[in-house]
């Protein structure tokens, strides 16, 4: 990564590293990249929250050659903020190039407060994969673990983070199909108690059949755990009834 980006609001701090988004697509014909730098990210100057909207369908390039076409992304970083988690959403739209395309999206390395009472996370996701040329397509998982979607924290991904889960290993629909596939962990809700967090990352890595279309959505959330929380709230009860004394 290039460096990073600090940014203060009047309840939180938040570090971005620089890009904020890389694309790296393989086939056949080569690799090409795409990346967002932090200088194309808004971000909101109050809560410290980062944004990116892809304004247009862009081809990534290897010389003159198209090895994956993204046809829309999005991504959304926010801050912890009164109840609201830390969190990391990133959503896409991509189509292979004209043979099978290894396609691996990383996010930005996300700085969050330190929770010194201990935290708890959990992600959720899916992917709709659609055939293109009416021969059948396929997605399967490459990043350890098998699955395609790894949220790491403690480190970028993927050497130095610790995986939180690795999921959606793989799908497969007939010619001229397409289907839906939805995944949370933990499910129901519930959150996952993590050691102490100082960063959050994730990584999508996947293989896609050729001229075929995936679109995916994928959030990553780290919370105070649930201990904390009713620790915070017991003490602010006790704050309020000493002041009614």
């Amino acid at each position: 990564m290039a460096g990073c980006v600090a940014i203060a609001s009047s309840s939180t701090m938040a570090t971005f590293s620089d890009p904020f988004i890389r694309v790296t697509a393989t086939n056949a014909s080569g690799t090409g990249t795409f990346e967002v730098p932090l200088a194309d990210v808004t971000i909101n100057p109050m809560t410290g929250t980062g944004m990116y909207i892809l304004p247009m369908s862009v081809n990534v390039m290897m010389g003159p050659t198209v090895i994956a076409t993204i046809t829309q992304m999005t991504s959304f970083v926010r801050p912890a903020t009164g109840s609201l988690p830390n969190l990391i959403s990133l959503g896409f739209t991509m189509r292979a190039g004209t043979s099978d395309t290894t396609l691996l999206i990383d996010s930005t390395l996300f700085g969050i407060n330190d929770i010194p009472s201990g935290e708890a996370g959990r992600t959720s996701g899916g992917i709709t994969i659609t055939d293109q040329n009416n021969n059948g397509a396929a997605f399967t998982g490459a990043n350890t673990g098998g699955g395609a979607f790894n949220p790491y924290y403690n480190g970028l991904t993927p050497g130095t983070g610790t995986a939180f889960t690795s999921v959606l290993l793989a799908d497969s629909v007939g010619p001229g199909g397409t289907h839906t596939m939805n995944m949370a962990v933990p499910g129901g809700g519930a959150y996952t108690p993590l050691p102490d967090v100082t960063t959050m990352s994730s990584r999508w890595n996947f293989v896609l059949t050729a001229g075929d279309q995936v679109g995916v959505t994928s959030v990553w959330e780290v919370i105070p755990s649930p201990g904390s929380i009713s620790l915070l709230a017991f003490g602010g009860l006790a704050m309020a009834r000493r002041s009614r004394r």
